[in-house]
């Protein structure tokens, strides 16, 4: 089905079931249609296993035939839709996910909001309705992802030949989420004066359900579990056994992944490294070890005991090197600046020497704030889209997370550990020690003007989430640096041992996903380890 739409006009779609869509401009003008799919292979396995339910079993392609200047108007490129539901509201979710043009990968998505925005009159059924605001975005990877910058302001306000954008309305249709949402529905109306004691408990238990299962998926090589890895010549980490820790003596180095990620995910530019891995093993031997851990349903705080107190424990009489990626570094602070932790560590006769941040989430992100909790996982899903780089079970995750974000819950603890004003940071930088011997930094400020289209977009409208500060896409400059906020009478083993940009000078080519496949991350890596 066929349908046209101009500025300030309302286009129409009546679905089965009782649904009926609408659709708004908002910023262009455009032409579209409903296309009737199946559902058989490649993301759309993992959408019918996460019980994902297209509408209509129907895709809509928008080519847009005019845009404003968008960015330079100051104009948001949307598209504005409003979707009348034969149920209420809390017997369904509903998200729109946007895939690429060849419909097999998840590009974005957009989530359902029940209050009725200023372009839609109100609607004269009873029944429910949602409304989504779908950004109008570039969704192909052939784009040079470094462009010549003094072209910038042209790609910011122009759409690139193919203004085509592909999307579809989604019924989840998650018995757990479903139950979780009428519950804490139903518990918000009618017990609301006993909030702490039945609101509180389901709110808690559907993101603990839920931030635990997208982990499960993210290990889907350690078959769901949490390992304690250790890295062999291959470069294939494998979960090490009680008698090779036992054995290990001298020096030993340890990696610790950041956040929606895994030992293989987050260090693959050293694990496929023929050159580089074979002299880390010249060094250490066969003492390299990864912490492969669940970072959404546990804090940083959780992950570092588990390590310490389950994993670590036949590990005696080594001097330790640690390098550390984005929410890494949280778990690693906790892992040696923590009383308790230092303690057991040195009773051990575990003693740390160099610990390397890199493009670490030492004071957190504020991706990580309540509010920002969509943007942050929007955000890396771009990244990886177009650059690559996702962990075993990725989609699979992001799609199990798209089910919270879809509801009234936005904090995962594990997301929340990162908050930089949160009670895990506040707690970290009250520490007074380390059992480091020194810290080291790598970080990047990266110019966001150098990122393909699709993702400018997204950045640009999002960039204040850092209110202008330098950052890599995700970390702040700053806070991944040796800052005075924490350890003040440590400073002289801090040390900023190498950065891409400063500050004041952006650079084109490292954001916090790539660091490690950068030359010159290893041979900084090189020099300083052991």
């Amino acid at each position: 089905m066929r349908f046209d739409n101009f500025e300030n006009d309302i286009a129409s779609i009546e679905a089965r079931d009782g649904y009926q869509l609408r659709f708004a401009s908002g910023t262009s003008t455009f032409r579209g249609e409903s296309t009737p799919v199946e559902m058989r292979e490649g993301i759309w396995e993992d959408l019918n296993g996460e019980n994902y339910r297209l509408l209509n079993n129907t895709l809509i392609t928008i080519d847009t035939a005019a845009r404003k200047q968008g960015i330079l108007s100051n104009t948001l490129p949307r598209l504005h839709m409003e979707l009348t539901l034969p149920e209420a509201w809390d017997e369904r979710t509903y998200v729109v996910l946007i895939l690429d043009n060849d419909r097999s990968a998840l590009v974005d998505w957009a989530i359902a909001s029940p209050e009725l925005p200023s372009y839609f009159a109100q609607p004269d059924s009873n029944r429910a309705t949602v409304y989504f605001d779908i950004p109008l975005v570039h969704v192909t990877r052939n784009e040079n992802p470094f462009p010549d910058r003094a072209n910038f302001l042209n790609r910011a306000s122009q759409w690139e030949n193919e203004p085509r954008l592909t999307f579809g309305i989604f019924i989840i249709e998650d018995k757990e989420v479903m139950q979780h949402t009428r519950r804490l529905v139903r518990n918000y109306v009618e017990a609301t004066p006993f909030y702490n004691q039945y609101f509180r408990r389901d709110f808690m238990g559907m993101i603990d359900f839920i931030a635990r299962k997208a982990d499960i998926y993210l290990k889907k090589n350690t078959d769901g579990k949490e390992t304690l890895q250790t890295i062999p010549a291959s470069g294939v980490p494998r979960e090490a056994t009680s008698d090779e820790l036992r054995s290990m003596n001298g020096k030993a180095l340890l990696f610790c992944h950041g956040i929606l990620s895994s030992t293989e995910g987050a260090f693959k530019g050293i694990l496929d490294d023929s050159t580089f891995l074979p002299s880390l093993l010249g060094k250490y031997g066969n003492n390299i070890l990864a912490w492969d851990h669940y970072t959404l349903s546990k804090t940083t705080a959780t992950n570092a005991n588990n390590l310490l107190l389950e994993k670590l424990q036949g590990l005696h009489d080594v001097t330790l090197d640690i390098v550390c990626h984005s929410r890494g570094a949280g778990v690693i602070r906790n892992f040696v600046e923590s009383p308790d932790n230092r303690r057991i560590l040195t009773n051990q006769g575990i003693k740390i020497n160099k610990v390397v941040f890199v493009a670490g989430a030492c004071l957190g992100s504020q991706l990580a704030e309540a509010r920002n909790t969509n943007r942050l996982f929007r955000r890396i899903n771009m990244l990886i889209w177009f650059f690559g780089g996702a962990p075993s079970g990725f989609i699979k995750a992001i799609l199990t997370v798209i089910k919270l974000l879809a509801t009234i819950a936005q904090k995962m603890p594990g997301v929340e550990s990162m908050n930089p004003v949160g009670n895990e940071i506040a707690d970290l930088n009250k520490y007074e020690n380390t059992l480091a011997a020194e810290y080291h930094y790598i970080r990047a400020h990266y110019d966001f003007r150098f990122l393909p289209a699709k993702i400018l977009e997204e950045f640009l409208w999002d960039d204040g989430v850092f209110d202008g500060a330098a950052n890599d896409l995700v970390v702040p400059y700053e806070g991944a640096s040796p800052s005075k906020q924490y350890l003040n009478n440590y400073q002289a083993i801090m040390k900023d041992t190498y950065h891409y940009g400063d500050a004041q000078n952006p650079q084109p080519v490292v954001m916090h996903t790539n660091f490690f496949n950068q030359a010159q991350t290893k041979c900084v890596l090189g020099t300083l380890l052991p």
